[in-house]
């Protein structure tokens, strides 16, 4: 079964705050439920940026809760605070993309890499690599950009900016994830229309 991590490049650094992009044309939005941190209001941040991440490759990102995220191809965010150190040494989160639609980040270890300052910006990172690896339904990682595997000083400072992208190969990937989701989707919706309108037919 294959994984994707994110690892640690780099120590701590302290940088600015992001520049304001203005948002890409949406798709249809990918539904993802969170665990609920002790700083929520980080948390809070860090989703309104990752939404702004993700919109650079046309994704919109609905952080739905209650039945919302009941939805078969909603995607399930767990944040660990209490991460071992023989867990994926080095990761800061990972995930199992086509096998389960769970995405593990490992809080403490991200609130640990960096300085104050530049915590949400990082857990914004993560939180749009790994939807990314989801929608991909790909493990692979690039050479540049929010898809590396591991990110280096030079990233680091980039994300404060808001100026770390998408490699090319990235947008045709996840073009082709949300096309696949989207049939996926109405394929579904097919499905409960007609068991609506005749509940004696499984399929």
């Amino acid at each position: 079964m294959k994984m994707a991590a994110i690892g640690i490049a780099a120590g701590l650094i302290a940088v600015g705050k992001p520049a304001v992009r203005p948002p890409a044309s949406l798709g249809p939005p990918v539904v993802v439920c969170m665990d609920r941190p002790a700083e929520p209001t980080m948390l809070y941040r860090a989703q309104l940026e990752a939404s702004e991440i993700l919109s650079l490759v046309s994704v919109s990102v609905d952080w739905g809760s209650g039945r919302a995220c009941r939805e078969p191809d909603a995607i399930h965010i767990h944040l660990n605070s209490q991460t071992s150190e023989s867990m994926m040494p080095g990761a800061l989160a990972f995930c199992r993309p086509g096998s389960n639609t769970d995405i593990q980040i490992l809080y403490d270890r991200v609130r640990a890499t960096v300085a104050p300052d530049m915590e949400v910006h990082l857990l914004a990172y993560v939180l749009a690599h790994e939807l990314t690896h989801m929608i991909e339904g790909e493990t692979r990682h690039s050479e540049t950009g929010v898809m590396k595997a591991h990110w280096t000083a030079h990233d680091y400072l980039a994300m404060s900016s808001g100026g770390l992208g998408f490699a090319a190969e990235d947008v045709q990937l996840v073009q082709r994830g949300m096309a696949i989701r989207l049939a996926n989707r109405q394929t579904q919706s097919g499905k409960n229309i007609r068991a609506l309108v005749d509940p004696s037919r499984d399929n």
